[in-house]
């Protein structure tokens, strides 16, 4: 937001030898793109170990329709940048938008591995479940569309972004994009930091080339790694 102040930080935290490392969420592809030649190298050297950036789909119609200000492109080339620095960006999707078509979907799945391929640091975040929640312009639109929201707290508290709990998919359609919410916390290295134990790091790195290449093909029927995975840890 305020370039300026962001490297007058950056600087101090540089000048007083400062072991601190620190993470930036909420980031804008725009901000990366804003920060002039420079900038990232500070901000690396500062300490600054990760960015969480929200891109949410890889259809620039859907990003305009839900008001994100950026491009495709945009994302593409702020991926680039944070390429050259040891800054790991992590990558926020949504699936199930109002109106996403199957193509769109698929559009998102290539952006996914685009900005993997092209940046061997970056990461994606599960991709999570479109949740209309109240107060949101979205919610409104997905009211009309026949949602019919929780009658209480309890009822909002039960909302998984691994779930689809909207009216305009059918139950195969709702299946396979929840199970791409599995699939992708396999896509990249992020289980080496999620998982504590070194048995499930060693089971996730083996099976990671499997998820690859189921979501890279969309082959997302026969879920059977969610049998087992409902069968040794239990829930949904």
């Amino acid at each position: 937001v305020d370039m300026s102040r962001a490297r007058a930080i950056a600087r101090g935290l540089v000048e007083s030898d400062s072991e601190l490392t620190w993470e930036v969420p909420g980031t804008h592809a725009t901000s990366v793109l804003a920060m002039r030649e420079g900038t990232l190298g500070l901000m690396e050297g500062a300490g600054c170990r990760r960015m969480y950036i929200g891109v949410e789909s890889g259809s620039d119609r859907v990003l305009r329709a839900i008001g994100k200000t950026i491009t495709v492109d945009k994302v593409l080339k702020a991926n680039k940048l944070l390429a050259d620095t040891e800054i790991i960006p992590t990558y926020n999707f949504i699936l199930g938008f109002p109106g996403e078509t199957s193509e769109e979907v698929q559009a998102t799945i290539d952006l996914v591995f685009r900005l993997l391929d092209e940046n061997p640091q970056a990461e994606v975040a599960p991709l999570y479940c479109f949740t209309p929640y109240p107060g949101t312009a979205l919610y409104d639109e997905a009211v009309e569309a026949g949602f019919e929201p929780p009658k209480d707290l309890e009822g909002w508290a039960d909302f998984e972004w691994s779930k689809l709990n909207v009216p305009w998919l059918d139950e195969e359609q709702r299946k396979r994009l929840e199970s791409l919410y599995f699939y992708s916390l396999f896509l990249d290295r992020k289980y080496r930091h999620d998982l504590d134990s070194p048995q499930l790091q060693a089971l996730a790195r083996i099976y990671s080339p499997v998820a690859r290449a189921r979501v890279r093909n969309m082959f997302l029927d026969a879920p059977l790694e969610l049998k087992l995975k409902r069968w040794l840890l239990g829930g949904p």
